[in-house]
């Protein structure tokens, strides 16, 4: 569900790179490599800040459970961390190359939404992993000894 989530937030909030269409060429200007990456960057913020704030969850109601909940942590951020990347590739815009053939001059026309390195997906585990150490500290000070 959270990687649903992230996935819709993140293709209305990913502002990806634009062809320009001149004279039956589709054109992309010097800001686009910026614009792409960009694209990548939204994805790992929203991934980030969604994933600890599960993590934090998951570890605070877990913690009388022990480590082997980490394994269900881990497992359901990397399912989330599909789900996300894939839900926001679908909900974006179309892949340009069927827009180009229909498109007029001057018209401008988005990339696809996606990332640039699978490496970005590490984000989920890692930051749920961290949201959950983080919780288990805080759980530890607050009970007495």
């Amino acid at each position: 569900m959270l990687g649903l989530l992230v996935g819709y937030v993140w293709s209305l909030v990913a502002d990806p790179a634009v062809y320009t269409v001149t004279g039956g060429t589709a054109l992309l200007g010097e800001q686009a490599a910026v614009a792409q990456f960009g694209v990548t960057v939204d994805y790992v913020w929203l991934a980030a800040i969604a994933a600890m704030g599960w993590g934090a969850a998951v570890g605070w109601w877990s913690d009388r459970i022990g480590w082997t909940y980490l394994v269900f942590l881990i497992f359901g951020a990397s399912v989330a961390a599909l789900v996300s990347w894939r839900f926001g590739l679908a909900l974006g815009p179309a892949e340009p190359m069927s827009v180009i053939a229909g498109a007029a001059n001057s018209d401008e026309i988005p990339l696809r939404i996606t990332i640039d390195s699978y490496g970005a997906l590490l984000v989920w585990p890692v930051a749920a992993l961290f949201g959950s150490i983080a919780a288990t500290l805080l759980l530890a000070r607050a009970r007495p000894d």
